[in-house]
């Protein structure tokens, strides 16, 4: 089981990887990071743009000592992403949005992956939770860092070396 972040490779992605590092890491569960990439996009994507997400969540989430499985999905198929979630046995998806209007265009995108799921006669899973995150205010994206420094301070303190 776990919690699967759905990465943009935007600014956006900050947001929903610290939520999902700090859910993690008070359950104890790995963390699932999914990209869905265009098919055959009309122009091809710069590489450092895409994987961005891709790489910040797993230099933060080794830093916490959370797990990280990575995923591709070719195209932004709804069913393709409930099937993923259903064979890794997710329960929580975590997506961010850089502003209100991308915030609820988010929020009706994972209401139709509720309702699909719902309908989805071999999910087995339980509840489905899917939350969409937004922009910090500068004092809580400062504790959530801190947050992390001390996660890692922890691990490094265990192994027996300083930071």
């Amino acid at each position: 089981m776990g919690i699967a972040v759905l990465l943009g490779g935007g600014g956006e992605d900050r947001y929903a990887i610290l939520h999902a590092i700090a859910l993690a890491k008070r359950i104890g569960e790995a963390i699932h990071g999914i990209r869905q990439e265009p098919p055959r996009p009309s122009v091809k994507p710069d590489p450092e743009v895409s994987n961005l997400g891709q790489t910040l969540l797993l230099q933060l989430a080794g830093s916490a000592g959370v797990e990280v499985r990575c995923h591709v999905l070719a195209g932004n198929d709804q069913n393709d992403l409930r099937v993923l979630l259903r064979e890794q046995r997710i329960f929580c998806l975590i997506i961010g949005a850089s502003d209100e209007t991308e915030g609820r265009r988010a929020e009706k995108r994972m209401q139709a992956l509720r309702r699909s799921i719902a309908s989805d006669r071999h999910w087995s899973i339980g509840p489905f939770w899917a939350m969409v995150t937004g922009p910090w205010s500068e004092e809580a994206m400062a504790a959530a860092l801190d947050d992390l420094a001390d996660g890692y301070r922890e691990i490094v303190e265990k192994r027996g070396r300083t930071p």
